[in-house]
């Protein structure tokens, strides 16, 4: 668990050798910088907690190695808008949580739903 740590940056490959690890807690990071390299070896993550890390935007690139992702917390973030590029490659993903950001703006993404 890395929550509430104050962490600034994931390196690119930081959980490699954490290939089997399936959840994982980046919330209450303020701030936290990262790449789409940052993921390398979470190929079996299923759940990923990252709210109130300071998130601005989505981008498919984020993502990209985190095909097997099935829910995803991105609450109390500064993201405006979510296309359906935002999650490409998030084929397995069933849940998003997006509670507390700016006025979130869904643009025609298949099969979301906003409440």
């Amino acid at each position: 668990m890395l929550s509430h740590n104050n962490l600034q940056n994931i390196g690119d490959n930081t959980f490699s050798p954490m290939e089997k690890l399936d959840t994982l807690y980046l919330s209450f990071n303020p701030n936290l910088q990262f790449n789409p390299s940052s993921w390398g070896g979470l190929q079996n993550l299923k759940w990923l907690y990252a709210e109130s890390i300071g998130l601005t935007e989505l981008t498919s690139e984020m993502w990209r190695s985190l095909s097997s992702l099935r829910y995803l917390k991105l609450d109390n973030n500064y993201i405006a808008v979510l296309d359906k590029m935002s999650l490409e490659g998030l084929d397995n993903l069933d849940t998003l949580e997006m509670m507390g950001n700016r006025s979130v703006c869904i643009m025609s993404i298949k099969g979301v739903h906003s409440e």
